[in-house]
């Protein structure tokens, strides 16, 4: 029981006057060992379509949905481990920032100019869910994504 409450990944978030610095590192795995889990969108917008579904050799995957008037979000999926880690950098001047969750996972959520995003972590993976969006669509869109343990 002690071992499932240890923590796997550690966040740290460093907030400037200009920008957010967030950090997410682990020490239990080498990145190479970790498999992305699979996942699948139980809700996608009305008129999106997958365009890009694609994994890197960093141990990264990318996922992009667009429809026909601009409007896009993607999901990036990063494997953390011992002999690395992920890091970003949001601009948050005059952008409305706040924590929530994603079934149940602390989650970091980032509006501005029109784009919002999306930041949690389960097991050794952290997910990046950015779009044009509105925060509530994207919400509904994470809350509803399955991840599909190997």
């Amino acid at each position: 029981v002690e071992a499932y409450r240890e923590k796997v990944i550690e966040i740290v978030v460093h907030v400037f006057h200009e920008l957010t610095d967030y950090r997410f590192a682990s020490e239990k795995s080498e990145v190479g060992d970790i498999a992305l889990p699979e996942i699948s969108f139980g809700y996608v917008p009305e008129g999106m379509q997958e365009v890009m579904d694609s994994i890197f050799a960093d141990n990264s995957r990318y996922i992009v949905y667009e429809d026909d008037h601009g409007n896009f979000f993607e999901l990036t999926q990063t494997a953390i481990g011992a002999n690395g880690a992920f890091g970003t950098i949001l601009d948050t001047e005059d952008s409305v920032y706040e924590m929530t969750d994603v079934n149940g996972k602390e989650a970091f959520t980032n509006v501005k100019d029109g784009d919002a995003s999306i930041f949690w972590s389960e097991d050794n993976v952290v997910y990046d869910l950015y779009g044009n969006l509105d925060l509530t669509e994207l919400k509904s869109i994470a809350e509803k994504i399955k991840i599909i343990k190997k």
